[in-house]
């Protein structure tokens, strides 16, 4: 399926944003601002809209390893 308006948002444990993309085929390298980040959970939130034009939230977490 395709996809349009792409924004994925990555959050540390205190719900500050570390990383956002409107690039579909960008993805977190683990910095923010230059600096690595701990390792730790980061929460992640996607949206985007569908070629049926609906629009779509997914949420979850990811575990930064070093």
């Amino acid at each position: 399926e395709h996809i349009f308006d792409v924004r994925m948002e990555i959050y540390n444990r205190w719900g500050l944003l570390v990383f956002t993309s409107q690039d579909v085929k960008a993805g977190w390298d683990g910095t923010n601002k230059g600096q690595a980040c701990a390792a730790d959970t980061y929460t992640y939130k996607i949206q985007y809209t569908g070629l049926n034009r609906k629009k779509y939230s997914k949420t979850g977490a990811v575990f930064l390893i070093k």
